[in-house]
């Protein structure tokens, strides 16, 4: 049970980062 919450966490970490980096990349092309 603990073992498989960690991993959960771990994905929605990357989910998270993903969504920041898209969010910088339009950012990024919004300010050009």
């Amino acid at each position: 049970h603990l073992i498989f919450y960690k991993i959960n966490i771990k994905e929605n970490e990357l989910e998270i980062i993903r969504i920041l980096h898209q969010m910088m990349d339009i950012e990024n092309h919004l300010s050009k």
